[in-house]
């Protein structure tokens, strides 16, 4: 199976933690219309990687597959599989790359990006 990258729209990431658990979660929304563009939980093993002067790039969950994996018959319980996705995530600039890597390195302890 071949990688292609798969424009999904533009949008305002947030970065969420669980006041309880602490958990946390990138999430972004399209711009205008709000349909979910990324929902993937942060885990501390994820590898954020640079890519070039404004862009991030690492592995999630895929929207789209779980939105699918919802059987509408079965009460709206969504299926157990999880689909990854590879994300690129491109900022406005290169502070705004910096500040997210260090959001994530001080709030949920992931590596230092390569």
């Amino acid at each position: 199976k071949s990688w292609r990258w798969q424009e999904r729209g533009c949008g305002i990431v947030h970065i969420n933690r669980h006041s309880k658990t602490g958990a946390g979660r990138l999430v972004m929304r399209m711009r205008g219309v709000l349909k979910v563009l990324l929902n993937t939980p942060v885990f501390p093993t994820t590898k954020y990687e640079r890519l070039g002067q404004k862009s991030v790039r690492f592995v999630g969950v895929d929207v789209d597959a779980v939105e699918s994996a919802v059987a509408p018959h079965a009460g709206g319980a969504a299926s157990k599989d999880v689909s990854l996705c590879a994300y690129r995530l491109s900022l406005q600039s290169a502070d705004q790359q910096g500040e997210f890597l260090a959001v994530l390195r001080e709030r949920f302890s992931v590596p230092d990006a390569a």
